[in-house]
């Protein structure tokens, strides 16, 4: 169920005023095939009028020209035969809720649909605008038809820190039928809620995932699935998890064990990870500063380079630091 916005019977996006008299609902209703169609309806009528004798509800399909009756609360002799099992009000008319529920919808279904109300012995009101409804179901277009849910996330999200990630579809059918599930998420570490909202300022179903995510899961894939009967829709979610360097190493080229006094010698330091990007790099010699380049040049190397050398990566995150390594330098060897 997918709504528009806007009103019947008063200015577009309000509520009628208690106190007045007024009918709302969206301006347009898509559904699918097969599933059910919910459109919230509220109205109103003046205090100074009594409906003590009761209120009769009718819903009509194209009322400015077959005006066929879809539910009549007082007459259901009157609905026509194509609606006859298939509507019902789930709304309460003391509450002055006029939601209107239709089953098992096909594209036949689709048009212009208006709400009346007739206070017994008293005035009647007609909605002074209608609600489209628009039903996809034709075979080549079933899967086409499911729109992706979508996704309400922070661009990015802090390593350990509690976040929410809110999926949504405007498809609802209180029936069931329809649902919403995470996926690629680890269960153990999360909660998962699941809501339906029914108003005139929308229908909407929702799940919510909160958790916590380590830097592991940045660039991590999550989905969610929305599945309507036997159709499915999947939105995805690219996580960038902000996060200190992990997994910072040191090496030396040639190998350690092989250098000797004259030769050039490249320290390289790597990072597995980092969000965002690594803005800094530091080498230490014996705990002493000795460069600040991701690979660190002896061009010519001493006996008095060798030493215990290691390596810091930093982002706006953090720091972390690789383990040390020794450089050890050996004389050429004389006959």
């Amino acid at each position: 169920l997918h709504l528009g916005t806007a009103s019947g019977g008063s200015a577009e996006g309000e509520v009628p005023l208690l106190g007045s008299w007024g009918v709302t609902y969206p301006a347009s209703v898509q559904g699918l095939m097969g599933s059910c169609v919910v459109v919230p309806c509220t109205f109103s009528y003046p205090d100074s009028v009594s409906a003590s004798a009761g209120i009769v509800a009718i819903w009509y399909r194209d009322y400015n020209g077959d005006k066929t009756v879809v539910y009549h609360s007082a007459s259901p002799g009157e609905v026509d035969g194509r609606f006859g099992d298939r509507s019902r009000l789930l709304g309460d008319l003391a509450a002055h809720n006029c939601t209107l529920l239709l089953t098992d919808v096909t594209p036949q279904d689709s048009g212009s649909y208006r709400f009346r109300f007739e206070i017994i012995g008293g005035d009647r009101w007609s909605a002074a605008q209608d609600v489209l409804l628009s039903v996809a179901g034709e075979r080549c277009r079933v899967r086409a038809s499911v729109h992706p849910p979508r996704i309400a996330a922070s661009e990015e999200v802090s390593e350990g820190a509690a976040t929410t990630l809110d999926c949504s579809a405007p498809y609802a059918c209180p029936l069931g039928g329809a649902g919403l599930r995470w996926r690629g998420y680890d269960a153990r570490l999360a909660t998962v809620a699941t809501g339906m909202r029914l108003d005139t300022g929308g229908v909407l179903l929702r799940q919510s995932l909160t958790t916590a995510f380590s830097w592991a899961d940045h660039s991590r894939k999550l989905l969610c699935e929305l599945s309507l009967g036997s159709r499915t829709a999947t939105r995805e979610l690219v996580l960038h998890v902000r996060h200190a360097p992990r997994g910072i190493t040191a090496s030396v080229q040639p190998s350690a064990r092989n250098i000797r006094v004259g030769d050039a010698v490249s320290l390289a330091c790597a990072v597995n990870s980092s969000y965002p990007p690594v803005s800094a790099y530091r080498w230490y010699k014996d705990g002493a500063a000795v460069g600040a380049e991701r690979l660190l040049t002896l061009q010519h190397v001493r006996r008095e380079d060798y030493g215990r050398y290691h390596c810091e990566a930093e982002n706006a995150v953090g720091a972390a630091a690789a383990p040390a390594l020794t450089l050890f330098v050996f004389c050429e060897s004389r006959g």
